[in-house]
C-alpha cells in the first residue's frame, strides 16, 4: 500500500519504505510470510503493488487498512496476507453482494493453500 491512500489509512508517521524502521520481530514475520507465499506459489501471482501491500500487512501483524482503489485486487492482497500468516480458520465478513466473489477468489488464488471444501459461504434466510 503506498501513496496518499496509505498515509490516510494508517497515519503519515506509520508509512515507510519496505523494511526501513521495522523491528526484528516484524522483519522475521514478513520474511516468513513471504517465504510461505513463495513456497505455495501465491507470491509469484501477485502484482508488485500487491506484494508491497502483503509485506506492509505482515509488518503490521496482519492488522491494517487496505485502501487501494477499486479494481486493484484488494481481495487477493487480503487473502495473500492471511495465507502468509497461515491464519486459518479465517472469518471474512463482507458485504452481501461480494460473498460469492470472495469464495471464487479463494478457489482461484489459493489453490493448494486451502481446499474449496474449506470455504463456507453463509447466506441469510
Amino acid at each position: 500500500v503506498g501513496g496518499a491512500a496509505a498515509a490516510s489509512a494508517v497515519g503519515a508517521d506509520d508509512v515507510g519504505d519496505g523494511a526501513a524502521g521495522m523491528c526484528g520481530e516484524d522483519t522475521a514475520l514478513a520474511a516468513a510470510g513471504e517465504a510461505r507465499l513463495k513456497a505455495n506459489g501465491v507470491w509469484w501471482r501477485l502484482r508488485s503493488y500487491q506484494r508491497e501491500g502483503v509485506v506492509r500487512g505482515l509488518q503490521m501483524g496482519g492488522s491494517f487498512l487496505l485502501a487501494d482503489e477499486m479494481g486493484l485486487g484488494k481481495t487477493l492482497t487480503a487473502l495473500a496476507t492471511i495465507a502468509a500468516l497461515d491464519a486459518w480458520p479465517c472469518l471474512a465478513i463482507v458485504p452481501a453482494v461480494t460473498r460469492r466473489g470472495w469464495a471464487v477468489e479463494v478457489e482461484r488464488w489459493l489453490v493448494g493453500v486451502l481446499s474449496p471444501s474449506g470455504v463456507h459461504v453463509i447466506y441469510d434466510q
